[in-house]
């Protein structure tokens, strides 16, 4: 039905993207913690931090790994309306780290930052392959009209 044209690398794309946000998501929650003492808004920003530099990440690995492994986001081909979503889900996912870092008893900034990142970044992924697969469903059953 589809064609596999990432040769089982879609799988390290995802961890390597998981682990930019975790990490990018840490290191901003210790740098927000200086300023700020709401552990609400330390996993906001942490999670729009993550999720910035998962995207940064996304564009480099397109580079790198082979063509599909990456979903192609053209500007012809990506709407502004998942942009949209993706910022909305960052903040969700940042609300999520700081409300299972209060859950596990961690309320350091690198604890609130690495989950929000983790989650913020776990959200648009999932967003994106399911936009992607969407489409790529679209014009499996165009083409074999």
């Amino acid at each position: 039905m589809f064609d596999d044209r990432s040769r089982g690398l879609t799988s390290i794309y995802v961890l390597l993207l998981l682990g930019v946000g975790i990490c990018i998501g840490a290191v901003a929650g210790l740098a927000v913690e200086r300023f700020l003492t709401n552990g609400v808004a330390i996993g906001l920003i942490s999670g729009l931090i993550a999720v910035v530099a998962a995207w940064q990440a996304r564009l480099l690995a397109e580079r790198f790994l082979p063509e599909g492994t990456v979903p192609d986001m053209g500007a012809d081909k990506f709407p502004g309306v998942v942009l949209v979503n993706i910022l909305v889900v960052s903040l969700m996912g940042g609300l999520a780290g700081h409300d299972v870092s209060n859950v596990i008893g961690e309320t350091s900034g690198m604890w609130v930052g690495a989950l929000a990142g983790v989650f913020a970044t776990l959200a648009m992924l999932v967003l994106m392959v399911t936009y992607f697969y969407r489409e790529d469903a679209a014009d499996a059953s165009s083409e074999s009209l």
